[in-house]
């Protein structure tokens, strides 16, 4: 229950008896106390999250205790180059737990940046780091992607393909 779910709660309390020297007529005046009360409860801060683990999240929310069962007892038992990005996030992270069974009251998506790997910009254009397909990437001019090439990559990415490429990076400001 969150905080406007409980302050309508307490203004549906009612009382038949409006006498406020009776029992049930002081037990009126505390629910307006109480209500003032929970109006200045600080809000828990949303929680954010990588997009990654939103969408294990969401696949998972209708069954997640036995999902962090299973999750737990893979992550544990695997190698670390076999753990999936989940699993990674799950041994490396500050109370993952806690932080998964919050995200039930609510959450956001923590975006990570987004980088290009620009080479080269001139008066013809820029020529950039593109993914042609699955691990394999090539310097071309920007006017040559189709729509079909990656030309956007988090850092992680960019570092996974070569460390020197981060010399190059130029944040890209997302449109929503």
């Amino acid at each position: 229950m969150n905080k406007q779910e409980l302050i309508e709660n307490i203004k549906k309390i009612t009382y038949s008896k409006l006498d406020y020297n009776s029992p049930e007529g002081m037990l009126f005046q505390q629910k307006f106390m109480i209500l003032e009360l929970v109006k200045q409860l600080d809000e828990q801060p949303e929680i954010a999250v990588p997009e990654f683990v939103a969408d294990w999240f969401e696949a998972n929310k209708y069954k997640l205790e036995i999902a962090i069962w299973d999750l737990t007892t893979d992550t544990y038992v695997a190698e670390p180059c076999q753990l999936s990005e989940i699993q990674l996030w799950l041994k490396e992270s500050d109370r993952p737990y806690e932080i998964l069974i919050r995200m039930k009251d609510g959450y956001v998506i923590d975006k990570e940046p987004i980088y290009e790997v620009v080479f080269l910009e001139d008066d013809d254009g820029r020529y950039l780091l593109m993914e042609l397909g699955e691990k394999s990437y090539e310097v071309v001019h920007e006017s040559e992607n189709d729509g079909h090439r990656t030309q956007w990559f988090t850092e992680s990415e960019i570092k996974a393909i070569d460390e020197r490429y981060w010399a190059f990076a130029v944040q890209v400001e997302e449109v929503e």
